[in-house]
């Protein structure tokens, strides 16, 4: 579809599509003034990062692409979501349906003002994507580049790069958040691999904060991951309960641990257990900050927590490896 096709608008030719077709965007820049209804499983896909834009100015587009189906595919092109955040909720891509599967993004640059990929589904994939935070969006704003709000299945976050951009510590690569209001839960497997802070105007609030703990057998993968210039834990667990967890495995990551709380951190409060895999992690400045401490047993700067509003050391076992493979389910 383009400006000299049958289908000279996104939107037009998701009207005419059936499921399993695939909209082929030419190289050009499409501007979009409303929300793109994505409810039929298609895969829509540009010639390109740079070659395909898709672009909102548009502070009444809430979500560009707003997928209510499972088996849809987005990829190869740029989506810029350019304005000022307004309701807080803005999102570049949507997904709002808990049994979603077949969720794919990959190959993208996504340009975001408050959240770029938001999830309520069930499985899903974000791969080879650039995010960058909008040159029309305000400084010093608070935004995440992946929200989570359920997740039951196999899902992966692979690959990935991200800007740190907005102001000091402002932003968050993933976030967990919201999800006993979605009615979902954490279940199945959340892998996030081989993702890489560029170097940034500001520093990094947090690689994943997990601020939401509702479901239960949920493994969760950190691995390979890098970030370069943090101002907080780089995996924060907020109010945890790890009695949701069938394990937490860290695996080959390389941060720096400017803050001094540790590969991952516990601040506020805490419930329950679970097994903690490490292996192979660089962590550039191994000390503490006062007020953090060692919560695995035995001590490690792995997880560290907040001793001046936790009483009670958590003392996580911490085990050297794990050894189901990650090709099992991926």
């Amino acid at each position: 579809m383009g400006s000299t096709r049958t289908f000279t608008t996104i939107q037009a030719a998701l009207t005419a599509a059936g499921n399993g077709d695939r909209l082929l965007l030419d190289a050009e820049t499409f501007i979009i003034n409303a929300s793109l209804n994505v409810n039929k499983s298609v895969t829509i896909e540009g010639q390109g990062k740079g070659a395909t834009t898709v672009i909102t100015s548009n502070t009444g587009v809430i979500f560009m692409f707003n997928v209510t189906v499972s088996n849809v595919v987005i990829q190869n092109m740029t989506i810029v979501q350019n304005f000022t955040s307004m309701a807080s909720t803005e999102s570049v891509i949507r997904v709002g349906n808990l049994s979603a599967t077949g969720i794919y993004v990959d190959n993208c640059e996504i340009t975001v003002c408050e959240f770029g990929v938001s999830l309520i589904a069930t499985e899903f994939q974000i791969t080879n994507c650039d995010f960058n935070y909008a040159p029309g969006a305000g400084a010093n704003n608070n935004y995440r580049y992946i929200s989570i709000s359920s997740t039951s299945g196999q899902s992966i976050i692979d690959t990935n790069t991200f800007v740190s951009d907005s102001g000091p510590v402002r932003c968050s690569f993933i976030i967990i958040t919201n999800v006993a209001a979605s009615s979902g839960t954490l279940k199945g497997d959340l892998v996030v691999r081989n993702n890489t802070q560029l170097t940034s105007p500001f520093t990094l609030r947090h690689l994943v904060l997990m601020e939401e703990f509702t479901g239960s057998n949920f493994g969760l993968y950190i691995i390979d991951n890098t970030t370069i210039n943090e101002g907080n834990v780089p995996v924060l667990f907020n109010v945890a309960n790890f009695n949701i967890f069938k394990f937490i495995a860290f695996y080959g990551n390389t941060v720096q641990n400017t803050a001094g709380k540790g590969l991952s951190g516990i601040d506020t409060s805490y419930i329950g257990t679970t097994d903690i895999f490490s292996t192979n992690n660089t962590i550039v400045n191994e000390s503490f900050t006062a007020g953090w401490a060692s919560a695995t047993d035995p001590a490690s700067f792995i997880v560290g927590y907040n001793t001046t509003v936790i009483p009670v050391p958590p003392n996580l076992p911490l085990n050297p490896c794990y050894w189901l493979l990650l090709s099992d389910f991926i």
